[in-house]
């Protein structure tokens, strides 16, 4: 999937939810307002997105940091809290990384490409609780986690199953 694939899946999910119109605020939020007319792809996803989509406060799984940022072998470009989304640049790996400390404190997915993938179904997941206020139970909960098992490998697992499974 390229970015722009990504921001149209994004906006038909968002437009499929049915944004109440006094909460189209979240259109804002939740989906990637292209920056130009022209959409030029690199082949690149992350420098494709961030060149040609404005990232700054949308969140879709995880918030979108403003821009690209560079440190030693990492790509950063979201966050999860205070902890910094990236993409090891020398594995290819998406990795969850702890700047106070840091350290990646967890392996998220093998690629970008499996990491948008799993993004978009926390991100479909999400949606009815943004959009209509629809409040989780550990079930719910506990099979958003089930469905990113079946998309990951065991070693990535740990951040889902602290977040979702317990």
């Amino acid at each position: 999937m390229n970015a722009l694939a990504f921001q149209k899946t994004t906006t038909d999910l968002t437009n499929k939810e049915g944004v109440p119109y006094e909460r189209e605020y979240l259109m804002d939020i939740l989906t990637l307002a292209p920056k130009q007319l022209k959409i030029e792809l690199t082949g690149d996803f992350l420098t494709d997105l961030f060149t040609n989509f404005h990232t700054d406060g949308r969140i879709i799984g995880f918030a979108f940091d403003r821009e690209l940022t560079e440190q030693g072998p990492y790509r950063f470009f979201a966050s999860i809290d205070i902890d910094k989304i990236g993409e090891d640049t020398e594995s290819g790996e998406i990795v969850l990384y702890d700047s106070f400390d840091n350290k990646v404190i967890h392996r998220l997915a093998k690629d970008i490409k499996q990491f948008i993938q799993v993004a978009l179904v926390i991100f479909e997941y999400e949606l009815p609780g943004w959009c209509k206020d629809k409040q989780y139970n550990f079930a719910d909960r506990s099979n958003l986690y089930l469905d990113l098992k079946a998309l990951l490998e065991a070693d990535y697992l740990s951040y889902y199953e602290e977040t979702y499974s317990s």
